[in-house]
């Protein structure tokens, strides 16, 4: 009869097994669907966004330019899946001297090539600007165009390298067609071919430069051709491959996640945990023979409050499946465990439970700030370098106050007492909180090699730094040649010539001092926007332009006024061109180019013939009369300058005249003398030679005397036409203009209500004040209200939820 039954029974439980298994694959495909490297990283991401979202709601501190992976065009972004990129290359010895637990399945470098395709893009529209200013610049003598401040590439070597998925080839829509010598330079691929067009014009292409330096700061012919940009395209170039500008986004997002870990800690964590354990033993084991399923399971929830109770529900049952045929076939028990915690001194309170949420969102606003703070700094970074340093992957002006974020966690000193973090509380049956509030942490990752500062504008000033001192080497090497011809003469000795060619070697080495800094300055500037440093890449110098055609315009005018009394009377002074003399300096006075569109080449010829008109003895009264007029405006003006006062407007010009008649006079005279030719009674023909010179200079002389005062109206007119400085406006008040104490009350009060880091630092002084209560609490003793409840259901039975109250306790 017995064997019947246990068949039954044996033959019923037998299909129970696979029930049971196939209950415990679903139970565990649904926990594993909930716990991958994806799921959490993009609920990571949801939650960040949304904290952010709510903390931006200030216009003064936007969250702006924000993304937490960086843009597809940057250097280096990662177009792999990011929950398993592949490894980078590893160092040789540390991958031969360690253990690998991990076998990667593909290593490789990984980044993208936009960036590159977008410099392609902005070069060529560049190029075309250029080309399109250049053929409408105007060409009055007074606006010359000049050329280009060239900003050139650190050249590269010649090699031959592949064509990478992304480089600008032939068809590529927005790049331009790769032509030979006109190719564009990739960090990949160099050209060896021979350059079609004209080697560019640079800094050191001058006679002086190459002939002395080892430096070159120009394009080798046939190395591709640089990547022309501009200040806003660069700064652009910086919001997408910086990696300073990525790593303070990320920043960003790592001081938030914190903010979600604890507000967590405050909201009903539930748990649940399941255990399946297979028994079997012989019949002669110890125990006896067994073959059970044995399922444990527990569900339950822990809440903290804001007063620091502690909250605890624990259900636990153990379901037995006897499989032996033997005693009870099923044995289902469970139990539920209640505490509630409440400390009243030592961990109790709002202050010290809510003390690690309310540092963690203060952190936040903290970091938000610095964020919108480096987005400012940044473009000035850019732009113009110097003033700080980024280091660190953090940029940090001089000047700025940092304030240093205090952690709840870090406790005081060795003394073990961490303020705002719950003290364990010995619960029996419980095991407290699954996220306890100031327990958050992150990784920190160093930046091993910070991007040094040199900014759009710095490097710029070091290449027009370079062009200042090959005009000067220029200079120098005619003053060496004319003192060496003086020498020759016996007028100077060979130590002043020693002494010219000395500074001669003075300015050479200034040169390839500035060559040495401007390739520092561009490989610096490349590192800043995230480039590679043999990546070739032109400046334009829009900034610079004004400023070097207000230079052109002097260098123009100083030209015209050493032709004028240089040049052209050079053809005039041979004793064959006497009678041709006062018609070629006449052209000169109302014609040439330096006295055209001014004044005194309109009024010239008049005041040149009413002294033509007079006679000799005429000349010379009138002169006298002159000289004598004006010592008398110069004494009372020098009285008027002892008495801190000035002559009237018309004296002034009185004097002005009178010096311009005083020159043109004597000029005259000498002309006069000049055509007599006293010379001609000279037997010796040298000594005729050298006196028909000397008087020619005499001529000469005065010539440029009476000619000076148009070079200075052309002067008095080019000062006006200086670029006007930029406004620097600050609540309304022009600094540039303003009275110095209205500027600096203008600029207190502003830096008082903008200062983002003033903020800052004025709401960590509260931080620390609220840490006073919270380390005073640490101080105190531990004194808890405490409520336990232990309940189960019947033991060796199958009522898993038959509870009653004569079983609790």
């Amino acid at each position: 009869m017995d064997r019947p039954v246990h068949s039954a029974k044996g033959a019923g439980w037998n299909h129970r097994p696979p029930f049971v298994l196939c209950l415990l694959l679903v139970g565990f495909w649904l926990s594993a669907s909930g716990c991958t490297r994806p799921f959490f990283r993009k609920q990571a991401d949801k939650e960040v966004d949304a904290v952010l979202a709510e903390k931006d709601r200030y216009q003064t501190w936007r969250i702006d330019q924000y993304h937490v992976y960086p843009d597809p065009r940057a250097r280096f972004a990662d177009p792999t899946n990011p929950d398993c990129p592949p490894m980078p290359p590893d160092d040789p010895a540390a991958w031969e001297l360690s253990p690998h637990p991990q076998k990667p399945r593909e290593v490789a470098i990984v980044g993208s090539t936009g960036y590159l395709d977008l410099l392609a893009g902005w070069d060529v529209q560049n190029r075309a600007a250029a080309a399109a200013d250049k053929k409408s610049a105007p060409e009055s003598p007074d606006a010359k165009p000049v050329e280009k401040l060239p900003v050139l590439p650190r050249e590269l070597l010649n090699g031959e390298g592949k064509q990478k998925p992304g480089q600008p080839g032939n068809g590529k829509p927005g790049v331009p067609k790769q032509e030979p010598g006109n190719e564009l330079a990739r960090p990949d691929k160099a050209s060896n071919g021979k350059n079609d067009g004209q080697e560019r014009k640079g800094y050191a292409s001058g006679p002086a430069a190459a002939s002395t330096t080892s430096l070159s700061t120009t394009a080798k012919p046939g190395a591709p051709r640089a990547y022309l940009i501009n200040l806003e395209q660069a700064a652009e170039l910086g919001l997408i491959n910086s990696r300073e500008f990525q790593d303070r986004r990320e920043d960003l997002y790592l001081t938030a996640l914190p903010v979600t870990l604890e507000r967590f800690s405050f909201a009903a964590q539930f748990f649940t945990v399941g255990q399946a354990i297979r028994e079997w033993a012989g019949r002669e084991a110890p125990e006896g023979h067994l073959n059970d399923w044995r399922l444990n399971g527990n569900v339950g929830f822990s809440k903290l409050f804001s007063t620091g109770a502690l909250l605890l529900v624990n259900f636990a049952n153990q379901t037995v499946f006897n499989l032996a045929g033997t005693g009870r076939g099923t044995i289902s028990q469970s139990t539920i465990n209640l505490d509630l915690v409440q400390p009243l001194l030592r961990g109790g309170g709002r202050a010290v439970t809510l003390e690690p949420l309310t540092q963690t969102e203060r952190n936040l606003v903290y970091e938000i700030r610095s964020y919108a703070r480096f987005r400012k700094e940044f473009f000035v970074a850019i732009a113009g370098g110097g003033g700080g340093s980024i280091t660190g992957a953090a940029f940090q002006p001089t000047g700025v106050i940092a304030p240093s974020n205090f952690s709840p966690g870090a406790g005081i000193g060795a003394s073990g007492l961490i303020p705002g973090v719950i003290s364990s509380v010995p619960i029996t049956a419980n095991s407290g909180l699954q996220v306890n509030p100031g327990s958050s942490g992150r990784s920190t990752l160093q930046t091993a090699f910070a991007a040094p500062v040199s900014g759009y504008l710095t490097t710029l000033l070091e290449a027009a730094q370079m062009q200042v001192d090959e005009y000067n080497i220029a200079k120098l090497e005619e003053f060496l040649a004319l003192a060496g011809a003086v020498q020759e003469g016996g007028d100077i000795s060979q130590l002043q010539v020693d002494q010219f060619e000395q500074q001669l070697l003075a300015g050479r080495s200034s040169l390839l001092t500035d060559q040495l800094q401007y390739l520092t300055s561009l490989d610096q500037f490349k590192l800043q926007l995230g480039l590679p440093t043999e990546l070739p890449i032109e400046l334009d110098d829009a900034q610079f332009r004004p400023l070097t055609r207000q230079f052109q315009r002097y260098e123009d005018l100083f030209k015209e006024f050493d032709v004028a009394t240089i040049d052209e009377p050079a053809r005039l002074s041979g004793p064959d061109q006497v009678a041709n003399v006062r018609q070629g300096l006449r052209r000169i006075f109302t014609s040439s180019p330096l006295v055209r569109g001014t004044r005194f080449g309109a009024q010239i010829q008049a005041d040149w013939n009413a002294w033509e008109k007079l006679t000799n003895d005429a000349i010379q009264k009138r002169l006298a009369d002159y000289a004598e007029e004006r010592r008398r405006l110069l004494g009372r003006k020098t009285d008027a300058e002892t008495k801190g006062q000035t002559l009237s407007a018309a004296e002034l010009q009185r004097i002005d005249r009178l010096s311009f008649e005083i020159d043109l006079g004597a000029f005259e005279l000498v002309l006069r003398d000049y055509e007599s030719q006293p010379w001609k009674n000279v037997l010796d023909p040298d000594l005729r030679r050298r006196q028909q010179q000397a008087r020619f200079r005499y001529v000469l002389n005065a010539f440029i005397l009476a000619l000076a005062p148009a070079r200075n109206e052309r002067i008095l007119k080019l000062r006006g036409q200086w670029p006007d400085l930029a406004r620097l406006c600050v609540n309304g008040v022009d600094l540039l203009k303003a009275d110095l104490d209205d500027a600096q009350a203008a600029v207190i009060q502003t830096a008082l209500m903008n200062r983002l880091d003033l903020m800052n630092a004025r709401a960590l002084a509260v931080d620390a004040w609220r840490q006073l209560a919270v380390f005073a609490n640490a101080l105190l003793g531990t004194f808890n209200v405490q409520y336990h409840m232990d309940a189960s259901t019947p033991a060796g039975l199958a009522q898993p939820l038959n509870f009653s109250g004569s079983r609790s306790h």
